[in-house]
């Protein structure tokens, strides 16, 4: 995949560019993902929370840096999601966006000022829109995520526990902290642009889990 990007990509949109992708692997049981200098997490330290039961090579690239390494003017009018995660057993193909965004903000909202705003979740679907359409332009890349059994976009939010207000502190997210137990791996969202590149759109929040296994 490193090659892929650095070679296939860079050729194929014909760019003046040298960018290095360094990816992080695991084979670690349960895992979080940042998107920081460090990917790669134990549970608990991070904003995407990962299973991986039959412990497969999970590899992961800060989709992010690279795309941001790149031109100005190709960059321009595009969006880019944080990551990309996938297994050496050519089982899952992962798009991965994440955020730490209060409740209110995760739905479109208005400001206070009276201007909507998209709320994170619709902005999370546009970029990981963008980049499966940028990426599957390429082909060498195209057929390598072809050959993935499970090719997912995931939106992942580690929101707070509670929200404070000037006058009381609300345990706002209860309701959907009981919705985690009863779907503690995401929820599948319908999406008609994403499904129809192959993909399937999925939510999670809190301490909701990607499961790695089929």
């Amino acid at each position: 995949m490193k090659d892929l990007f650095e070679d296939k990509f860079i050729n194929h949109y014909h760019l003046k560019a040298n960018p290095n992708i360094s990816i992080e692997s695991t084979k670690e049981k349960e895992f979080d993902l940042t998107d920081d200098k460090i990917l790669i997490h134990p549970k608990g330290e991070g904003v995407a929370k990962y299973d991986n039961p039959d412990r497969r090579e999970v590899n992961v690239i800060n989709y992010e840096s690279f795309f941001k390494s790149l031109p100005a003017p190709f960059q321009k009018g595009k969006e880019n999601c944080d990551l990309i995660v996938y297994t050496s057993d050519s089982i899952f193909f992962i798009l991965n966006e994440l955020t730490s965004t209060q409740w209110k903000f995760v739905n479109n909202f208005t400001q206070a000022d009276g201007t909507p705003k998209t709320g994170k979740r619709n902005k999370a679907i546009s970029q990981l829109t963008h980049t499966l359409y940028c990426i599957l332009q390429v082909p060498e890349i195209a057929a390598f995520i072809e050959n993935h059994k499970v090719k997912h976009c995931c939106f992942s939010n580690k929101q707070p526990s509670v929200v404070t207000t000037a006058t009381t502190t609300i345990n706002a997210p209860n309701a959907f902290n009981r919705l985690t137990k009863i779907s503690s791996h995401g929820f599948k969202t319908p999406n008609k642009d994403i499904e129809s590149l192959g993909f399937e759109l999925w939510e999670f929040s809190g301490e909701q889990t990607y499961l790695l296994k089929q």
